[in-house]
């Protein structure tokens, strides 16, 4: 695996390419909080939002469909998965950075690691 690659930098929907590698960024997460009054009273609901540091930073992903604003992605396991960009942030990462990664697993899996 290579040592140096470039760095990763957050991507728009509109410059993802299929066939290019991104990794979750960060990922917002949407709830709903209920305000209560000293009497114990819930007086209103409220819409908040969380943005966490994605939980796989740095994992690379493939691009293999776009429509927005969802994003189908294999990982390096052959697992796909369906991103919402309304709530995961993506970074670009190297394509070389994403070819290294996924031929050291393909190797590992070959390996029976």
């Amino acid at each position: 695996m290579t040592t140096l690659a470039k760095p990763s930098r957050l991507v728009a929907f509109e410059d993802l390419k299929v066939g290019q590698f991104v990794t979750v960024s960060h990922t917002t997460v949407e709830f709903i909080c209920a305000l209560s009054e000293p009497s114990g009273m819930t007086s209103e609901l409220v819409p908040n939002r969380a943005t966490f540091l994605g939980f796989e930073a740095g994992v690379p992903l493939k691009v293999l469909a776009i429509c927005q604003p969802f994003v189908t992605v294999e990982d390096q396991d052959g697992e796909l998965r369906s991103l919402d960009l309304r709530a995961d942030r993506l970074a670009k990462v190297s394509r070389r950075y994403g070819k290294d990664v996924f031929k050291a697993a393909r190797k590992q899996r070959k390996s029976g690691k």
